[in-house]
């Protein structure tokens, strides 16, 4: 095993390398022209340019980094030379972690007995038949198609540095199995398919070590159907990922090991560059196991290697980008009991029934029941309350994590219980509820009908081999009209009225296709009288209107 790290070492130093060596290309081998229009050119937005100079990566940020360059190549080598003089010790102690994680993965497959499987088994498939159709079925939603066209159709290098993106692992993995040749939308969905997949066996493990088969296997139904997951086991959005790691946290913390803080470190950077909102839940996590032996070790290399994680996106977009997003972070929902209505609901039904009071109560109930660790488990739990407090209202769905503790919970009261026949029609009850909630959540099927109009328009545009140009008053459905139109290798451009858009541009009647939300934009009466003078209507429903020139 040895020789095989030997060699990944290996590669990755002379990876590490030739990224030293393109960057002095670019920096010391370019002008801030060259490079600017290169850059452009790899990215598909050449027509960026002057946005990309004023906003995106300014002069003075190339010449910085430049000239930063040398003190970054010289930091790479002493890190070379120093791993090379240890390589003995670190080598050993790397294939000491992979045969132990091996070990434990396979020490728990082994633990599965035929009982066990017997119900594992209809669980994992009910659960991978419903939420491959639904990926099948499902028209690709607004979020989906702009991180098409922004990042998973591009190289996967340009996700790690891409501005406005909160899903860098994510996207990586998306344009990965896009460059691979994957049709859509799996190379949008499989990735968040594959990974709740993964989070079932984790969490099954981590319950069953908890609870015992019997209500482990109860628990994982639960999690199964429960709306967040199966939401994020069809979207194609980074939240699929980061609940995997933070289930495969659960489970490797739960093992009480003290040598696998590696693997605690791995699961918690895989964690937090799937998306920075892992940092909420990693908070329990780490108070809970706070004084414990390599503990400051442990939260001081998270810290590091998250930095050097986001350390391309933070150089090519600067350091503001952070304080931009820590600005933005708060938003405006309503009061904020309303705010918490929704967001408890959000996470449990998915109904707008108002859940919060009995999810505190069941919260706090439960507290008597966990040792001193679990209260610090708890404060994961209660986050959400505690942030609206703090004038932050978050989106609902950042807390998609709550599952992964509210279950354990809830499975340790039950376990208080014998497990008897007697609980098998409330337990059928309660997971008919949740699939019902599952399939039936707004979050799911708010945007369908939408997302189905925008999908029927770019076929009809999809018809002229001529059409390539399309001034759009309607804000949501651009990007959807350009992600198919990028699906069949065609380019759509959609000028808009709207400050701020990266196609800005007046409307006139030169326009071969115009498209019309009668809902979000009111026309003016000019603009309207142009619109009945030079163009016909090829298409209306209730919301949209395609209108062609004459």
């Amino acid at each position: 095993m040895q020789k095989h790290l030997t060699t990944l070492a290996l590669f990755g130093a002379l990876l590490g390398l030739g990224g030293f060596a393109l960057l002095a290309y670019l920096f010391w081998g370019l002008d801030y022209e060259s490079f600017a229009q290169l850059l452009l050119a790899w990215a598909g937005k050449s027509d960026w340019l002057d946005r990309f100079e004023q906003d995106y990566f300014p002069k003075s940020r190339w010449l910085f980094l430049g000239y930063s360059l040398p003190f970054f190549a010289l930091g790479y080598l002493a890190f070379l030379a120093y791993a090379y003089k240890k390589r003995a010790l670190w080598l050993s102690a790397a294939a000491e972690q992979l045969r132990l994680w091996v070990q434990l993965i396979g020490q728990e497959f082994r633990q599965t007995k035929p009982i066990e499987w017997a119900f594992l088994l209809p669980i994992l498939c009910f659960w991978s038949i419903s939420t491959l159709y639904q990926i099948q079925q499902l028209p690709i939603e607004y979020d989906e198609a702009w991180s098409f066209l922004h990042f998973s159709s591009r190289s996967p290098l340009f996700s790690l540095i891409s501005p406005h993106n909160n899903h860098i692992l994510y996207t990586f993995c998306s344009s990965l199995l896009h460059q691979l040749g994957v049709a859509g939308p799996w190379d949008l969905r499989l990735p968040s398919f594959l990974a709740i997949f993964g989070l079932m066996f984790f969490s099954y493990w981590y319950y069953r070590r908890l609870l015992g088969w019997r209500w482990g296997l109860a628990i994982l139904a639960l999690l199964a159907l429960a709306p967040p997951i199966y939401i994020y086991g069809i979207l194609g959005r980074g939240y699929g990922i980061l609940l995997f790691f933070l289930g495969a946290y659960l489970w490797a913390d739960s093992q009480e090991n003290r040598q696998l803080w590696p693997l605690l470190l791995l699961l918690a950077w895989g964690g937090i560059y799937s998306n920075p909102i892992f940092v909420l839940p990693y908070l329990g996590l780490a108070l809970s196991r706070f004084g414990q032996a390599n503990y400051w070790r442990q939260q001081l290399l998270f810290a590091l290697g998250s930095l050097l994680l986001y350390s391309p996106f933070i150089l090519a977009n600067g350091a503001q980008i952070l304080a931009g997003a820590a600005a933005d972070s708060g938003q405006s929902l309503g009061n904020t009991y309303f705010y918490l209505y929704r967001l408890i609901d959000w996470q449990f039904l998915g109904r707008r029934l108002p859940l919060f009071w009995p999810y505190l109560l069941l919260v706090l109930g439960l507290l008597p029941l966990v040792n001193k660790r679990g209260y610090w488990l708890a404060f994961s739990l209660l986050w959400p309350i505690l942030l609206p407090f703090l004038d932050q209202q978050w989106p609902y769905r950042i807390f998609c994590y709550l599952y992964l503790f509210f279950l354990p919970y809830l499975g340790l009261a039950l376990a208080k219980m014998p497990f008897k026949k007697a609980f098998i029609l409330p337990l059928g009850l309660v997971l008919g509820l949740q699939f019902w909630a599952s399939r039936g959540h707004y979050f799911l099927h708010w945007s369908r009908p939408l997302d189905a109009e925008a999908q029927k328009i770019a076929q009809l545009l999809l018809a002229d081999p001529q059409a390539e140009v399309c001034y759009s008053f309607a804000r949501y459905d651009k990007p959807l009209l350009q992600y198919y139109f990028l699906r069949a290798k065609r380019k759509l451009a959609c000028p808009m009225p709207f400050a701020g858009s990266q196609e800005q541009a007046n409307f006139g009647p030169h326009f071969p296709y115009v498209l019309l939300d009668t809902e979000d934009y009111k026309a003016p009466p000019s603009i309207a009288d142009s619109l009945a003078r030079h163009y016909q209507v090829i298409y209306r429903n209730e919301r949209l209107i395609l209108y062609k020139l004459n």
